[in-house]
């Protein structure tokens, strides 16, 4: 996948192509290929709000209300500008919701947060298409992965999360969540976010996806996704009308045990 994920966003359609059609050149995007053997199937997606899917713990995911009015505004802000971004007043904020799903938790850390859907550079394509897991489950799949393309070495790398390279004598990884929210309308109408019920979900069902993005020349990201097979017992879920003041959270990868929701952007 080459530099035009990044900027499908912000950049007009012909330099996007422009961009495409180099990266196929060179050989670091394969963005414009299709897969016309993939399988299509019709799936029913229930509405959490009328049919309850159940328990947290259970389905993986559940959906908080916030208290008060997030006192961010600068959804793109990162560590890497400021020394204290305006998104950690959200992230200090989802904290104690997060605790309360998991109160023998001693840290909480933070990664990356993107917007989807955006008009600025950087901001990421909504993911329509299919399902998928944003990490592959199998730890000794992944280290065998990373040896052969690195992951990337920053601080706050999910890889080097799920590989235990950031574990200490008093903190081990044991869950990464993916904390999801609009920031606008106020009801989402189109693209809500569609979750499967954990318990339907069957490790035969996972495949590896190997994912190599070029962010720019000399810079490569590389990824062992998830992709999600169909199966008639799979359950899925979405919350119709979310809010801004509503947050979805769901489990993308746990320690020690299968519990992961693979999503769908849907509609």
């Amino acid at each position: 996948m080459g530099m035009e994920y990044f900027l499908v966003q912000s950049f007009p359609c012909s330099l996007n192509k422009l961009v495409t059609y180099i990266g196929t050149l060179t050989g670091t995007s394969n963005t414009a290929e299709n897969d016309d053997t993939a399988e299509k199937h019709n799936v029913t997606i229930l509405d959490a709000r009328k049919a309850d899917p159940g328990s947290f713990h259970d389905t993986g995911f559940t959906m908080i209300t916030l208290d008060k009015e997030p006192v961010t505004t600068d959804w793109r802000s990162n560590d890497w500008n400021s020394e204290h971004p305006d998104i950690m007043n959200f992230h200090e904020q989802m904290e104690p919701y997060i605790r309360q799903l998991y109160p023998s938790v001693k840290k909480i850390f933070w990664t990356f947060n993107v917007i989807r859907g955006g008009d600025k550079l950087g901001d990421q394509p909504r993911a329509v298409g299919g399902p998928h897991l944003d990490y592959y489950q199998d730890d000794e799949a992944r280290v065998e992965f990373h040896t052969e393309y690195p992951e990337l070495d920053v601080d706050k790398s999910e890889p080097k999360l799920m590989m235990g390279k950031l574990d200490d004598e008093d903190h081990k990884l044991g869950v990464i969540l993916g904390v999801w929210k609009p920031l606008s309308p106020e009801k989402v109408c189109d693209y809500p976010l569609a979750v499967m019920d954990a318990r339907t979900f069957q490790p035969e069902n996972l495949s590896q996806n190997k994912l190599h993005i070029q962010i720019m020349p000399g810079l490569m990201i590389h990824n062992l996704n998830g992709a999600i097979s169909y199966d008639e017992a799979q359950k899925w879920y979405y919350y119709s009308h979310q809010t801004p003041m509503e947050v979805l959270i769901f489990h993308q990868y746990y320690k020690r045990e299968w519990l992961a929701n693979s999503s769908l952007l849907h509609f």
